[in-house]
């Protein structure tokens, strides 16, 4: 068995949790009983963040669910390098909420992750392009883009 640990990891890197195990943790609201650090581990079913970023961005998740599942992590956790990271495609579109706290912050973790190139992409803008690709708008990133081009960057109003 120990002759495949290092393959099982790998797999379990990119594999991501199927869908219907995904839909009864957004619709049994588990993300309101687990701590931030178990969320990010993935304690529940292998269900991190990215995981329903990833199944909201084919279109599996509707807008409401994505955002209800992830806020809580987003207003509650301290911002460190791998944080941010585990957070970063999610934080592109939730730049975007309604909810200002979820917003600001969601801003202040693209920020970081740029300013540090904490990021797991090698061009920041790919986010971008894969994210449009699948249908999704973000009009904060956009800008944000847009002003960091042209050197007009603007930080989030608020600090969290």
């Amino acid at each position: 068995m120990k002759a495949w640990d290092l393959e099982w990891q790998y797999l379990l890197l990119y594999e991501f949790t199927p869908l219907p195990l995904v839909k009864t943790f957004i619709e049994e609201k588990r993300f309101q009983n687990i701590q931030p650090s178990d969320f990010l581990k993935g304690t529940i079913d292998g269900i991190v963040p990215l995981t329903i970023y990833y199944h909201f961005v084919k279109g599996r998740i509707s807008s409401k669910d994505f955002e209800e599942s992830l806020s809580a992590i987003f207003i509650t956790i301290k911002i460190s390098k791998k944080v941010a990271q585990q957070l970063f495609d999610s934080a592109i579109i939730l730049a975007d909420s309604a909810d200002q706290i979820v917003a600001d912050k969601a801003r202040q973790i693209i920020e970081r992750v740029d300013k540090n190139r904490w990021g797991g992409y090698s061009n920041i803008r790919d986010i971008l392009k894969y994210n449009e690709y699948h249908g999704k708008n973000m009009v904060w990133f956009k800008t944000y883009l847009i002003n960091r081009k042209s050197g007009r960057m603007r930080r989030s109003s608020r600090k969290i």
